[in-house]
């Protein structure tokens, strides 16, 4: 619900324009989130960053992957 409350904002609201739901290992303890912030193709980026949970707590674990436009 948070996700799709997120991405249904209006643009001008917020710095992010998108990201996913996460996607999680089998063990749920890692995943993996995109975000975007481009807006209409004008220039932006995004990436992929790796996710840990640690006692009760997600972590950043890294960058896998980010790009610009």
């Amino acid at each position: 619900k948070q996700i799709n409350l997120f991405n249904s904002t209006d643009s001008y609201n917020k710095n992010l324009y998108y990201f996913s739901r996460p996607v999680f290992d089998n063990s749920y303890e890692n995943a993996i989130v995109q975000w975007d912030n481009a807006h209409s193709g004008l220039g932006g980026g995004g990436g992929i960053i790796l996710y840990h949970f640690q006692g009760d707590t997600w972590k950043e674990v890294g960058i896998i992957m980010n790009w610009k436009y």
